[in-house]
């Protein structure tokens, strides 16, 4: 199950957090997934052409995503 934590956060007792934003259209914005260890991550990442980085956050290349953002966090 899950439970409404603060304004428009929601928990799942098993899993992931979400946040419920307004936005223009329906649709997936951003992902956060934390990462056991980020240099693995970002070497990873480096290979396979799929690294981004703004400014000191890591994620995975929106442009290879079809502009979904996917933020690793450690």
């Amino acid at each position: 199950g899950a439970k409404k934590t603060a304004g428009n956060h929601f928990s799942f007792f098993d899993g992931p957090e979400i946040v419920v934003e307004k936005a223009d259209k329906d649709g997936i914005k951003e992902i956060q997934v934390q990462v056991r260890s980020m240099e693995n991550a970002s070497k990873f990442l480096t290979e396979n052409h799929m690294l981004s980085m703004e400014n000191t956050t890591t994620l995975i290349d929106p442009e290879k995503l079809y502009g979904l953002r996917i933020v690793l966090q450690q």
